[in-house]
């Protein structure tokens, strides 16, 4: 198939062309014809799977289709201010020199320039949950023109804590519309909330596991103060590879980050306490190559979409399975191989147990390293210790607002005159949307 069979508006088979895809991916090929007829669906696909160009280049083609503008009709939820800023991205690219427009809302920016920006009037509304519902209460625009809601990574939002909100923000929202869910896990509390937002859906389910086929699972059995020498010597034989190291606590992620910097490798460490714009530094660094490894937390981390991860390390073993199965998703994108290493210790073995029984795996045991040390203590600002959860919390949100340059300031985009990003790196052919 191809997306000429999609019978798509010109300017966008245009721009898919422009940026190199061919064929659509299986997500792809099954959502947008439900998408373009108007019916409801309920998407079960891991990140990386191509999902946020399913949902985008059927809405892009209906506001196409219309004459109307610069009146909010889209809306996207997204749980986290990282994943909100790549859904824009999708959109301008996908959509540029169509003359539609959109804007970005969540924490930590200008509240006036925000309604600034709304009251100048936008297509798409793509936001994080929490500032959204300031915007709501506030009466800044009216929420009843919207015909498409899109929820993305449901999951992460119930592990986030902003279902209750998005219950909220529904109360808001015309009962006549299109709503379509897309998840990588359905937890009880996620399919709750389908069912309240969601009609007569289709269901599209990418992959029986969640789990992709070309990532390899394996573990290392070893103590507490075995892990910082062990990840030293995994990080050092990357090559030409980059890892995303996984830790529990905001402490760990620094200290860790602080390690490997030490060590004389290129890292970098992404926890809560950042600002903004050294976030968007870490990101990009390690997006562009700059860093080669990524230390974060789940909650820091959640939304990140970096396509050529070779490693995912869980230096401490996530809580759920649904975890796991965001981590681990990470790495061994679009047909690419990953692999996800494990550090275990004894009071894992509950988790791995239920990781392998809930998603049908074998996590292989590797043979621990003979260099590494029988056991010593570790320096408190090292990263190790006992590991500590550190539950369910909302993640700040700030925002960005325009979809042109990013020099001069903040100021209004437009996809009109959107600059276009090269989609693939050198010596990167991609053909699908991913």
């Amino acid at each position: 198939m191809h997306f000429n069979d999609f019978q798509l508006h010109p300017k966008l088979l245009k721009n898919i062309s422009l940026l190199g895809y061919d064929a659509p991916t299986p997500i792809q090929e099954q959502a947008i014809p439900v998408i373009l007829e108007g019916g409801d669906v309920i998407g079960l696909a891991q990140t990386g799977t191509g999902k946020t160009a399913a949902f985008a280049l059927p809405v892009l083609h209906e506001l196409l289709a219309s004459s109307e503008r610069r009146i909010p009709r889209v809306l996207v939820l997204a749980p986290t201010r990282e994943l909100v800023d790549q859904i824009f991205d999708s959109f301008r690219e996908l959509g540029c020199g169509s003359g539609l427009s959109g804007v970005t809302l969540y924490g930590g920016d200008s509240m006036k320039r925000q309604i600034r920006l709304l009251e100048r009037g936008v297509d798409v509304v793509i936001a994080c949950p929490g500032r959204l519902l300031d915007h709501l209460q506030r009466g800044t625009f009216d929420p009843s023109s919207f015909t498409t809601v899109i929820l993305d990574e449901a999951d992460h939002m119930f592990d986030m804590g902003f279902l209750p909100v998005v219950r909220r923000i529904r109360k808001f929202l015309p009962q006549q519309r299109q709503t379509l869910l897309f998840t990588a896990t359905m937890p009880e509390e996620v399919a709750r909330l389908a069912n309240e937002m969601v009609t007569k859906p289709t269901t599209i389910q990418v992959g029986t596991s969640g789990l992709s086929e070309t990532v390899s699972h394996s573990m290392y059995s070893i103590s507490d103060s075995q892990k910082n020498p062990l990840l030293l010597e995994l990080v050092g034989t990357l090559g030409e590879g980059s890892a995303i190291v996984f830790t529990r606590t905001k402490r760990r992620a620094k200290g860790l980050g602080d390690l490997l910097q030490k060590g004389g490798l290129s890292a970098t460490a992404l926890q809560g306490n950042l600002s903004q714009s050294k976030r968007r530094d870490a990101i990009e660094g390690f997006r562009s190559g700059k860093y080669k490894v990524l230390v974060a937390t789940d909650i820091a981390a959640r939304g990140i979409d970096v396509s050529r991860v070779s490693h995912v390390v869980n230096y401490d073993m996530p809580d759920t399975v649904e975890a796991y199965t965001h981590r681990t998703g990470r790495t061994g994108r679009a047909t690419r191989l990953g692999d996800a290493l494990s550090f275990t210790t004894a009071s894992d073995r509950s988790i791995v147990r239920r990781i392998e029984k809930h998603l049908q795996l074998r996590i292989t045991t590797l043979p621990t390293p003979p260099s590494l040390p029988s056991g010593r203590a570790l320096s408190k600002d090292s990263g190790s210790s006992s590991s500590g959860g550190e539950g369910r919390r909302r993640s700040s949100e700030t925002s960005r607002q325009h979809w042109g340059s990013r020099s001069g300031g903040r100021r209004r985009y437009s996809w009109k005159q959107s600059s276009r990003r090269s989609a693939s790196g050198a010596g990167d052919q991609r053909s699908v949307l991913g």
